[in-house]
């Protein structure tokens, strides 16, 4: 009998394993632990339909855009670091941009323009 083992490209990620691939990712960023954990609560509700199914490169992608979200909300609703709030929205710009084909110095120059120069370079994703 031979086992089958899924690469880890071709592996389906649950909804568990990529809300918390987000969460790393947030955490790493310096978004505050209480925010993190907020949008982890949220994407989860949202997702998890009671059910650790494979999430898929299409639901994954949803999940990542729906906890970003989230943590857009309540970094910008809240009293927060200004450098946090520049960093979140000049990334949330530049994400948006990137989705309708923009190229990356025309990125930079919008978010410059938008943010100011000081933002420069805050939009890596």
């Amino acid at each position: 009998m031979v086992q089958l083992t899924l690469l880890p490209e071709t592996r389906r990620l649950s909804v568990r394993e990529a809300v918390l691939r987000c969460a790393e990712q947030a955490s790493a960023s310096g978004v505050s632990a209480e925010t993190v954990a907020r949008a982890v609560s949220a994407t989860s509700r949202r997702f998890h339909a009671g059910h650790d199914s494979g999430a898929g490169s299409v639901d994954e992608e949803r999940i990542r855009a729906y906890f970003r979200a989230v943590v857009r909300r309540r970094v910008l609703n809240a009293d927060t670091d200004a450098d946090l709030r520049r960093r979140t929205l000049a990334q949330s710009i530049a994400a948006d941009l990137r989705s309708a084909g923009w190229g990356e110095p025309r990125i930079e120059a919008e978010v410059r323009r938008v943010l100011g120069p000081e933002a420069a370079g805050a939009y890596a994703a």
